[in-house]
C-alpha cells in the first residue's frame, strides 16, 4: 500500500464512494501529519464538509498532497544539515532538536493543526494513568486552559519547561526498562508538550531547539 495508488484510488470517480473514502483512510494512514483522528477532524474544518460528503474526497486529499510535499522538502533540508553536521563530528542530533517530524505539525498551518491534535485527545484524559500523574495532570490542564481560552498560559510555560525536560529524561536517559509505565507516559507527555509548543510558537525550522523559556531549566 503506497500513498500514490491510493491518491489514485480516491481521484477515480468510477469507483463506489466507499473504496474512495477507503483509500482516502488510507493516505491519512500513510501520511497523518498530526496523528490519525486529528487529521481527520483537521481536514473536515479545512474542507468545511464531513466525511460522508462524497465533495469531501478531492479537497481534502489535495490538503494531504500539500502538506506531504511540504514534509518531503523538510526531510531533504533536514538530511542535509544531518549530513553537515556529523562532518563536524556531531555524530548524533540534539535532544532538543527540531526535526521535520517532532514535535509533529501540520506544516504551513501549525497553530491550527496544534489545537486540532489536542481536542483529538482532550476527552481521553480523565480517569487515566496520565491525568494521575503529577506531570501528567500538570500538561493536562495546560491543555484544558489552552483549549478553552485559545493559549498557552503565561505562567503555565516555567511549568511546561519542567515536564518537558522530565519527560526527554525519561526518555532518553531511563529508558523503557527502568519503568514501563513511566516510560509510557513521558511519550504522551512529550506529544502533548509539543503541540502545546506548537500552538504558542508555531513552526520552528528544523534543526532548531525547541523549549517554553529562553533559557532551559
Amino acid at each position: 500500500m503506497g500513498f500514490g495508488r491510493e491518491a489514485r484510488r480516491v481521484r477515480e470517480s468510477s469507483l463506489p464512494f466507499a473504496y474512495r473514502l477507503h483509500a482516502l483512510g488510507s493516505c491519512i494512514q500513510i501520511s497523518q501529519p498530526i496523528g490519525f483522528q486529528a487529521t481527520w477532524s483537521y481536514l473536515e474544518e479545512r474542507v468545511g464538509r464531513t466525511w460522508h460528503d462524497p465533495e469531501f474526497l478531492l479537497p481534502a486529499l489535495a490538503l494531504l498532497d500539500e502538506v506531504r510535499a511540504t514534509h518531503q522538502v523538510l526531510e531533504q533540508q533536514y538530511a542535509e544539515l544531518r549530513r553537515s553536521e556529523k562532518r563536524r563530528g556531531l555524530r548524533f542530533p540534539a535532544g532538543d532538536a527540531v526535526t521535520p517530524a517532532t514535535p509533529r505539525r501540520w506544516h504551513g498551518d501549525e497553530r491550527t493543526g496544534a489545537r486540532h491534535t489536542l481536542r483529538s485527545r482532550q476527552g481521553r484524559f480523565n480517569d487515566t494513568a496520565l491525568a494521575q500523574h503529577p506531570v501528567g495532570a500538570e500538561v493536562v490542564a495546560a491543555v484544558d486552559h489552552a483549549l478553552d481560552s485559545g493559549t498557552v498560559a503565561v505562567p503555565d510555560l516555567e511549568s511546561l519547561e519542567q515536564c518537558l525536560a522530565w519527560a526527554r529524561r525519561q526518555l532518553r536517559v531511563a529508558g523503557w526498562k527502568a519503568d514501563p509505565a513511566e516510560y509510557r507516559i513521558a511519550s504522551v507527555v512529550l506529544h502533548l508538550v509539543g503541540q502545546l509548543h506548537v500552538m504558542t510558537y508555531g513552526g520552528q525550522p528544523p534543526g532548531s531547539t525547541w523549549h517554553f523559556v529562553a533559557e532551559p531549566v
